[in-house]
């Protein structure tokens, strides 16, 4: 017989089992947010662990609502999974059970969840989520190199991620040295300070003015990049403010420590609707490179809706490929 556990605090018998339990399988589904040795139990980080019969923790629960999300009336789900995958009783107690201990001002959560698993899928409709969207993680290999052209695998050589070669050398004003401008004529960039809040407002001006069209996004808030460029995943430099000819921001880019050794994260990349179709895109993907370069990592991830054609087209054709699909999922929890 199966049975949840709510985990309050660090003190209860089963929070190292829980912690165990989602080290050691969490990331079938999603590695973004497993929860550690530092994870905050509590009303902020809700958290329930599925025991059977024999006391042994069969599956866990684990939300993240702390201020940034209820900010969104949103959850992001870090942990939902179950040793019986497709058991709808198993998914069914543990929905049920960490919905009833979210914060009354979460109206729904979220998850990601490798499209690869329908079984997982149907269970988690069953359970009350259903489909948002799909997105792609897409990774390119970074490699110091004389040519600027994109370089396949030859005959023989192991299949893998496109390498996308990066030689040009930018300034902070957004010029290039020895190249031909890496913007079009008129267009520079800021690399913010962290400590600079008017510029990391603008930053988050434009980056949620044009987030909005995407399906799935809610708005950031400069507290929130505040607390990013205090963290480890921040890289000094890595956060962009596109200006237009007449001096206004108009576009955004973020890069940032990965996970993984040596490797880098794309996120953030904006450009104002009157402002694109010029290169600017572009412009800033191979910026990224570049910085990723000059910062020793051998490769870049990003993510991407697959229904935004565009964007999907620039990254493919920037020697990004696609390396799994994952489906987003959310359900209404008032």
């Amino acid at each position: 017989m199966l049975k949840v556990e709510h985990i309050g605090d660090a003190t209860h018998p089963l929070a190292v089992s829980f912690l165990e339990y989602c080290k050691a399988y969490g990331k079938e589904h999603d590695d973004s947010f497993i929860p550690g040795q530092d994870w905050s139990f509590g009303d902020d980080y809700p958290s329930c662990a599925l025991v059977d019969s024999s006391g042994t923790v069969a599956g866990a629960a684990a939300f993240i609502a702390n201020s940034s999300f209820r900010a969104t009336r949103k959850a992001r789900v870090a942990v939902l999974h179950a040793l019986a995958e497709a058991d709808a009783e198993a998914y069914g107690l543990l929905c049920k059970a960490g919905f009833a201990v979210l914060p009354e001002d979460i109206d729904e959560c979220y998850l990601f969840v490798p499209e690869l698993l329908p079984g997982t899928i149907a269970t988690l409709k069953d359970s009350g989520f259903s489909y948002e969207r799909t997105v792609f993680l897409m990774e390119a290999r970074v490699q110091a190199s004389r040519s600027n052209a994109p370089v396949t695998p030859g005959p023989g050589t192991e299949p893998g991620p496109v390498t996308r070669t990066v030689t040009r050398t930018v300034t902070r004003t957004g010029t290039e040295t020895g190249t031909e401008p890496l913007f079009p004529e008129g267009y520079t960039f800021r690399q913010l300070e962290s400590n600079c809040l008017p510029e990391l407002e603008n930053f988050i001006k434009v980056r949620n003015r044009n987030f909005r069209e995407l399906k799935g996004s809610s708005d950031a808030r400069v507290e929130d990049l505040q607390a990013f460029t205090r963290s480890a995943e921040y890289l000094p430099g890595g956060l962009i403010l596109l200006q237009s000819p007449d001096g206004q921001p108009c576009g955004t880019l973020r890069l940032e420590h990965d996970d993984e050794e040596k490797a880098g994260f794309i996120g953030t990349i904006s450009v104002d609707k009157e402002h694109r179709s010029r290169g600017l895109g572009r412009a800033l993907v191979r910026f990224a490179l570049s910085l990723a370069n000059q910062n020793g990592f051998n490769r870049v991830f990003l993510a991407v809706n697959t229904d935004n054609r565009s964007a999907l087209d620039l990254y493919l054709s920037e020697g990004f490929s696609i390396v799994k699909a994952m489906t987003c999922m959310n359900a209404r929890i008032h």
